[in-house]
């Protein structure tokens, strides 16, 4: 199939050497190509549809959500104007708000949306490139590996990252208008479109923000000059990205989600911290190994950071040194590389939030600059004596993706199978304690209370200062009928945290039992995944959180 992919019609926008006259004729931008990715997309992410809701977050965001009971106008005025559990991506909890009133907490319909999210993103990106560059083999290439590569899965299967493939909607779909903007100038009406899709963006995820900047690197490479025309135009995008950002800060800071929690480790530390968590997007893009929910930092300095760490400085001086240097798609790979910044630049956890190092689903937008470049030198060798051999790398490549992404997206089919799975990913970190604390809480619904018990134990062998796992452990004693236990963990509980009344409440219970036969019927009061329970980390991985 992949020699029958040409140009399209549309002029090509690079400078870059014309493909050869052994092309095939050029295929229509608006054919069946443009479906091919998205179907491929569609039929592996299927898997995805019968997953379950996880402890990690999905409990927080829809099962015991308060925002999503009162089915009213006062019930949207409420999720517009409120921050709840450290975010403010309103418009992402009204999709959440519509499916809990129409389908309770069936997570089907929840993974569904996310997954039809998912494939129209994947078109989505077809058109941008196409609009961009023009090229439906490139096109379809990145578009292809946009739908596939396994480090998407964590934002489509895991249903309270719908904030992630919603943002992505509108974010490309102002992509497209823009560029269609850049075409033909005259069409001023495509920026006020844009900007509106801009602001549907930002109300479902802060990470919008990026866009004005994107817009400054797609006319950087259709060869536009930065004029003050150009600059009034994007003054309203910029203007917004700096209220939603004020707005973003205003929302983690008020969750406890930014926390100083690399200050332990000193200025050098942190500057290997910020260039390994760069290095890491980079390598996984073409090798995605050790995917995991959590990537925390390191959790101790004992012997000084692994040697990757200190790697991934010159790794990425290297980089930069080989894009200096290489004359040929020069334009096209630094157009990629200012893409992939641009749009991370706002989780490359300058600022700590939360105690992950680094995120699979930071690289949902971000990744479209890199499979650019890749698609760029791949259309380049088409043209060659290697284009059989370049084209069966790619598909093997692509078969790869397809089966780890398969793999990975059994992962999230329920809360114990990824948290196992992120446990087993990082065995000697100290922060598993929050893990282990989390997936013990999961046990004890299921009344499974020996696992149970074997995680809250395991949680305080790593961080006997974490406060949550004796409430969660005395909870699980007094269930069990061990009173004095129970009241053991209680009372260390509110010996470091004695501001939280239902700790009283639930000792006063264990109490009641140690005279009475027959305890009265009680349920858990503590709810799984709370920003209450999040303490300044050390570094001896003294506290535990997620971001």
């Amino acid at each position: 199939m992949a020699k029958n992919i040409k140009r399209a019609s549309v002029a090509p926008i690079s400078r870059s050497k014309p493909v050869a006259a052994t092309v095939a004729p050029p295929t229509p931008a608006g054919s069946w190509l443009q479906l091919v990715a998205p179907a491929i997309t569609a039929i592996l992410f299927l898997r995805a549809i019968f997953g379950g809701i996880t402890y990690l977050d999905d409990y927080y965001y829809i099962t015991t959500n308060p925002y999503l009971r009162n089915f009213s106008w006062s019930g949207v005025t409420a999720i517009f104007t409120s921050f709840y559990s450290g975010n403010y991506h309103p418009l992402t909890t009204i999709t959440f708000w519509l499916e809990f009133h129409l389908f309770g907490t069936n997570p089907l319909p929840y993974h569904l949306l996310n997954v039809a999210l998912h494939v129209f993103n994947t078109w989505l990106v077809y058109r941008v490139i196409m609009k961009l560059q023009g090229s439906t083999f490139v096109a379809f290439a990145v578009a292809l590996l946009f739908g596939i590569h396994p480090m998407h899965v964590e934002s489509v299967a895991w249903i309270s990252e719908r904030k992630d493939v919603l943002y992505s909607a509108f974010y490309l779909s102002a992509t497209c208008l823009y560029l269609d903007y850049l075409n033909r100038q005259e069409k001023k009406s495509n920026l006020v479109f844009a900007l509106i899709l801009f602001v549907l963006s930002l109300l479902s995820k802060s990470a919008a923000v990026t866009l004005p900047l994107l817009f400054l690197v797609f006319d950087y490479y259709k060869g536009y000059r930065l004029t003050a025309k150009s600059v009034i135009a994007k003054l309203p995008f910029f203007a917004l990205s700096i209220v939603f950002g004020i707005v973003a800060i205003l929302s983690q800071s008020a969750g406890n989600a930014i926390m100083a929690v690399t200050e332990n480790y000193g200025a050098v530390n942190r500057l290997f911290f910020f260039t390994t968590g760069l290095a890491t997007y980079l390598v996984k893009l073409v090798v995605p190994f050790n995917l995991a929910a959590l990537h925390f930092y390191p959790s101790y300095l004992v012997h000084g950071l692994a040697w990757y760490y200190y790697a991934s400085l010159p790794f990425l001086i290297g980089l930069i040194l080989l894009v200096i240097k290489q004359t040929k798609l020069k334009k096209d790979t630094l157009f990629g590389l200012f893409f992939f910044i641009a749009a991370i630049s706002v989780m490359l956890q300058i600022i700590a939030v939360g105690t992950a190092l680094y995120a699979e689903r930071y690289t949902y937008i971000s990744y479209i600059g890199l499979f650019f470049i890749g698609a760029r030198f791949l259309e380049e060798l088409r043209s060659t004596k290697y284009a059989t051999t370049a084209m069966t790398m790619f598909y093997v490549l692509a078969a790869c993706y397809v089966l780890a992404t398969y793999d990975r997206i059994g992962v999230w089919k329920d809360s114990i199978t990824l948290f196992t799975d992120a446990i087993d990913k990082n065995p000697e970190n100290h922060n598993n304690c929050f893990i282990f604390n989390i997936r013990g809480n999961v046990y004890k619904a299921a009344h499974e209370y020996d696992n149970a018990m074997k995680d809250y134990n395991a949680a305080l062998s790593l961080n006997p200062d974490l406060e949550s796992a004796y409430w969660n452990r005395g909870d699980a004693l007094q269930q069990l009928g061990n009173f004095a236990a129970a009241i053991a963990d209680f009372s260390k509980s509110l010996q470091m945290n004695p501001k939280v009344a239902t700790t009283y409440n639930d000792r006063g219970w264990a109490f009641f039992g140690t005279t009475n036969p027959i305890p009265p019927l009680r349920t858990s009061t503590r709810p799984f995944n709370s920003t209450r329970n999040w303490q300044k980390p050390t570094i001896t991985g003294a506290g535990c959180g997620i971001p």
